[in-house]
């Protein structure tokens, strides 16, 4: 008998959890108020004609609802018989969970949409996708549910008729000319402020290996590149963290930046498409006959204003120290609770905003985590570490 009230509490516990997670009518109506202006204003060419009003249905919303129960991460009957088209996304701890700023996010993401191609460039494409079903003005009804599947938040939408085909355009331009918002402009240094986020290579996961020293590197003589030579490379230029891994350390031990660009320096790096990433490692040191070539490198002064002045000229591949909060970081400006005397990983400096006084860097831990895989950092301290050591840039 007391193992049958136990079952029966469990039941309850987990029956409570998931009515709570529930999308209130507040988080509804916030939704929908979003889908109203992207389909009135959208981030693109002028529509022949104005974006069709979509309504929220509760049917759909209820139906979706009932497969998120299932924590499978599936998607619903809905979709699978082309009824609708649907998104998923998902925020790791639940505490960490922001509508406005996943919205927020969508909303930015539609830069990426490449209107020469009816489809999203490589980079963040995932909320780029998100964005062109929500504009789809052939969708007249949407609904969203949302649901915790142990530290999980996964938030879902689901919409009536199906859209989002890539290599259909989400409604007609009045021009066939692509936005001038998809072509990325230099920043305005004069400001103060730098961001390199649009001159970069898509953002990489390193998995459960200790290669982060690699990919910070790397992403560093991408984006230096794409800079000098412009960005139509972008989703193609992934420089082999394989390659960097097997000849310097033969396997996922930790490293150094100065290593990567010291070991390449004379020979050049292969190309991902070549020796493609496993999170794993060997000795196999072979490189391909097709090499990233670079002429050097140099370091920068670990002060605040030596990192925003050589970051008018690219982005820098920095250290930090990264603990269990940094992991769990999923949107807005981090400023560390804790102050640290050591780094233990490395991404790469791709802006600094001065109103805010923030930096913003590029991680390689997929684009689920934090800002499609960026985050902002407080620079008004330097709790995490980032002025501890010199950091490196490659001269291309």
């Amino acid at each position: 008998m007391k193992f049958l009230i136990k079952l029966i509490s469990i039941f309850l516990l987990i029956t409570i959890s998931y009515v709570n997670s529930q999308l209130s009518q507040n988080e509804k109506n916030l939704i929908l108020s979003y889908h109203t202006k992207w389909r009135s204003n959208p981030n693109g060419p002028t529509p022949v004609s104005p974006i069709s009003t979509i309504v929220y249905n509760e049917t759909i919303a209820s139906a979706l609802q009932l497969n998120l129960r299932k924590c499978d991460d599936s998607y619903s009957s809905m979709y699978k018989y082309a009824q609708n088209s649907e998104w998923q996304t998902w925020v790791t701890p639940t505490t960490s969970f922001n509508l406005t700023s996943i919205l927020v996010n969508i909303e930015e993401s539609s830069k990426y949409y490449d209107w020469s191609i009816a489809g999203c460039s490589n980079f963040s494409s995932s909320n780029c996708e998100i964005w062109t079903n929500a504009v789809w003005n052939k969708s007249i009804s949407f609904g969203c549910a949302k649901s915790i599947c142990d530290d999980t938040i996964e938030l879902s939408c689901s919409y009536y008729p199906a859209g989002g085909f890539k290599g259909v355009l989400p409604y007609k331009p009045t021009s066939k000319t692509p936005s001038a918002s998809t072509v990325p402009k230099m920043p305005n240094l004069s400001s103060g402020s730098v961001d390199w986020s649009d001159y970069q290579t898509p953002v990489r996961d390193q998995g459960e290996c200790k290669s982060c020293w690699v990919f910070g590197s790397l992403a560093a003589l991408e984006s230096r590149y794409l800079i000098k030579n412009g960005v139509s490379e972008k989703s193609s230029l992934q420089l082999s963290a394989q390659n960097a891994m097997n000849c310097i350390t033969s396997g996922c031990n930790s490293g150094w930046p100065a290593n990567v660009f010291d070991y390449f320096e004379s020979s050049g790096i292969s190309f991902e498409k070549d020796y493609p990433y496993d999170a794993i490692g060997s000795d196999n040191c072979t490189s391909s006959s097709n090499r990233f070539e670079f002429s050097g490198y140099d370091t920068v002064e670990n002060n605040k204003n030596s990192l925003i002045e050589e970051l008018k000229n690219g982005p820098i591949t920095i250290s930090l120290y990264s603990d269990t909060a940094f992991q769990s970081y999923a949107g807005g400006i981090y400023d560390s609770v804790e102050t640290y005397t050591d780094v233990n990983h490395v991404v790469l400096l791709v802006g600094y905003d001065k109103p805010t006084d923030s930096w913003k860097i590029k991680n390689s831990l997929g684009t689920k985590w934090g800002e499609l895989g960026y985050a902002r950092i407080s620079a008004s301290n330097d709790k995490l570490g980032i002025l501890l050591y010199n950091s490196y840039f490659p001269k291309i």
